[in-house]
């Protein structure tokens, strides 16, 4: 006995010291795999933020091209080349060049102007340097009598760009100089300044309240840094050795400061870099390590605490078996529960993902799909009321034929009195009128359930908004059905007339210019103060289709019509409109290789709409379809 009981405590010690083991190399896997995700994370961060430099960098990058651009065109505009020739044929100041140099004047200044950033000019000054520094002309008020600034120095002797800076009453400008070519030689430069405050503020600086220091540099010193951002004394100069896209540790002597993190991002075509500074405590690079080796260390305790255990229980081996035992058992039905709690909750998790996005899915089924589902419900019922009205129809014709005859037959054979009292009861329940009604109520209701069933085949005709295939279509019909839909609408407001004209088919997809059509007569039905009038014409040649769509509302102000096609722009009441109307509608147009024009005045609005004849301009066909009902 004694025997077996040393045998099962020498096996519960075996085990448990297994069962230990592999629970600390668990917690070890689950502590390493947690310091990966660590370090994922925070390089994942340090890319997010490298991207964020390099998009500002871009940014600015694609300023000062489109700015070189301006200039250099600038530089090449007519008014400075008649002043050159002008003056290359001896022309003096009295006899034309002075008109010559108040357009280059006014050319200077319209510059000026047409170029902002906001609501800021970009250029405090443009000018018009000759080869020997003197300004010919610039645009921007002068500094006043005491203006003494020497232009010469921004002179240069070849035909290349230059990016130069200065400071000018306190503050940092930066200069892009180039040179003015006439007949293939250097003839002066056109210099503009503008303020680094204002490229700073549009596309380097950071947003108010964030611990980040950002400074604009050229050729290894600072440019220009707002006051409210303060650099440690040991970075006044700017740092060597900073490698573009990636972030240098800087260690900062005395503790307000400790350590920074640097990155440089260089500005395309210019000598301009950005040099961003965070503080290292955004990215913790020993947390992970840290908990790390606390684990570790907490795992060796336990290790220990264990093996004292087992030295000092050796005489309660199987109690402390049969402890460890269920222990064990314990925990790993713990493990289990908790396992299988997380996997429920992960499997919960993604059936609520596909539910939504199911429901998502049905959602923008449905709105394509209504219309279908309505039509058809009401298409079942409709045919049997036309089938019984014209069934009606018959039987009042039958009962009518049939009291005359009986009229007849009764005044033949039956007593004077008795047909006085039938004509008596026919005059007083009024029969005559009655059969005479009843057909016209027949004929009525006939021509009501036509139009019913007209609009069920023009709501048919919208429940294929969301089908992808392209059709043969006519878009007469597709325009007449439109106006089916809104005519009750339309009716209240204006009057509607048609000018169409038979119009080849395309290839198009009918559902969607039906929504565009009915987007179109929806606004110049809103756009109408009753009564009014809105005027439909079609027509064609050899290669596109005209479709009109105009009204005589109150038109559409020059301030904003360019803007009438973006997305969430509105002039109507809150509650009214979405102002996707017309967004979605060019979209639909565009996707068909076509236009949409627009023509508007106070006496009205005219919308055109452009679309090709042919298929080698449509878009391919089996094409995913993203639109929806608006």
């Amino acid at each position: 006995m004694s025997r077996i009981i040393t045998k099962i405590s020498s096996f519960s010690k075996i085990s448990a010291v297994m069962v230990c083991v592999a629970l600390i190399g668990y917690v070890g896997y689950l502590v390493v795999a947690h310091y990966r995700g660590q370090v994922a994370l925070q390089e994942s961060q340090r890319r997010q933020l490298i991207q964020e430099f390099d998009r500002r960098a871009s940014a600015a990058g694609y300023f000062f091209s489109a700015q070189t651009n301006a200039l250099k065109e600038l530089a090449d505009a007519r008014e400075i080349a008649i002043y050159f020739e002008n003056q290359a044929l001896g022309m003096s100041l009295e006899y034309g060049l002075n008109a010559s140099l108040a357009a280059i004047q006014e050319l200077l200044d319209k510059f000026a102007q047409k170029n902002s950033l906001g609501r800021h000019p970009v250029y405090s000054r443009v000018l018009l340097l000759s080869p020997d520094g003197h300004p010919l002309a610039l645009s921007g008020a002068r500094d006043g009598p005491g203006d003494k600034t020497d232009w010469s120095r921004f002179v240069r002797r070849d035909a290349r760009k230059y990016f130069l800076t200065d400071t000018h009453r306190g503050g940092a400008r930066i200069i892009i100089s180039l040179p003015c070519i006439f007949k293939e030689r250097l003839i002066g430069q056109i210099i503009g300044i503008m303020p680094l405050s204002l490229v700073y503020t549009h596309f380097v600086g950071n947003q108010e309240g964030s611990p980040e220091v950002v400074a604009l540099t050229m050729d290894e010193r600072y440019l220009f840094l707002p006051p409210e951002q303060r650099l440690p004394p040991p970075l006044q100069t700017t740092p060597p050795h900073l490698t573009p896209g990636v972030l240098t540790p800087l260690k900062i002597a005395g503790k307000p400061y400790g350590e920074l993190l640097a990155t440089k991002t260089d500005i395309g075509g210019t000598p301009l870099s950005i040099i961003n500074f965070i503080p290292a405590g955004k990215f913790d690079i020993d947390h992970p390590r840290r908990i790390l080796i606390a684990t570790a260390v907490m795992a060796m305790a336990i290790l220990t605490g264990m093996v004292l255990v087992f030295i000092l229980n050796t005489r309660n081996a199987i109690l402390k078996t049969r402890l460890e035992e269920a222990s064990l058992r314990e925990r790993e039905a713990e493990e289990v529960n908790r396992t299988l709690e997380r996997r429920v909750q992960e499997e919960i998790k993604k059936r609520r993902e596909k539910e939504l996005i199911i429901l998502h899915n049905e959602k923008l089924a449905s709105i394509g799909q209504l219309a279908a589902g309505v039509a058809h419900e009401i298409n079942n019922p409709m045919g049997f009321i036309t089938s019984n009205l014209q069934t009606l129809t018959g039987y009042f014709s039958a009962m009518g034929s049939f009291i005359q005859a009986q009229r007849t037959a009764l005044e033949q054979t039956a007593p004077a009195e008795l047909n006085q009292q039938l004509a008596a009861t026919e005059e007083k329940l009024d029969i005559p009128y009655i059969l005479e009604d009843g057909a016209d109520l027949v004929v009525e209701s006939l021509d009501g359930a036509k139009r019913v069933a007209r609009i069920v085949r023009d709501l048919r005709s919208f429940s294929r908004i969301d089908a992808p295939e392209y059709e043969e279509a006519d878009l007469t019909t597709c325009l007449v059905n439109a106006l089916n839909i809104v005519a009750e609408e339309l009716s209240h407001v204006a009057t509607v007339i048609k000018e169409l004209t038979p119009l080849p088919p395309i290839s198009c997809h009918p559902g969607e210019l039906n929504q565009v059509f009915m987007n179109l007569l929806r606004n110049a039905g809103q756009a109408i103060t009753p009564p009014g009038t809105i005027t439909l014409k079609s027509r064609h040649d050899d290669k596109f289709i005209f479709v009109t769509v105009g009204d005589d509302g109150h038109g559409i102000p020059d301030s904003i019509l360019d803007r009438i096609y973006e997305p969430f722009f509105t002039t109507k009441d809150v509650g009214k409109g979405t102002g996707l109307g017309l967004s979605v509608t060019r979209d639909i147009v565009t996707k068909h290789g076509g236009e949409i024009m627009v023509e508007s005045s106070n006496q009205g609005t005219t919308f055109t709409i452009k679309l090709p004849r042919n298929s080698e301009s449509m878009p391919a066909k089996n094409v995913e379809n993203k639109g929806g009902v608006i």
